[in-house]
């Protein structure tokens, strides 16, 4: 019998996997994405903005939160 614990242990775990799986993939979807940056909604767009201002171009490093 499974209790409220393993249940969540286990959602915990997928979680840990699918964010993972993200990680490795993110390369290649970046790719993709470029392209398509004019199809995306402007929430969309305005995140990306606020997370790419943390981005040193010149560096190709991420500045620490």
């Amino acid at each position: 019998m499974s209790t409220a614990w393993d249940t969540m242990s286990q959602a915990l775990a997928d979680a840990r996997e699918t964010n993972k799986a993200v990680e490795t993939y993110a390369y290649s979807m970046g790719g993709l994405l470029v392209d398509k940056l004019r199809y995306c909604s402007p929430v969309h767009l305005a995140a990306l903005k606020k997370e790419l201002k943390d981005f040193n171009i010149q560096t190709g490093k991420w500045s620490k939160k």
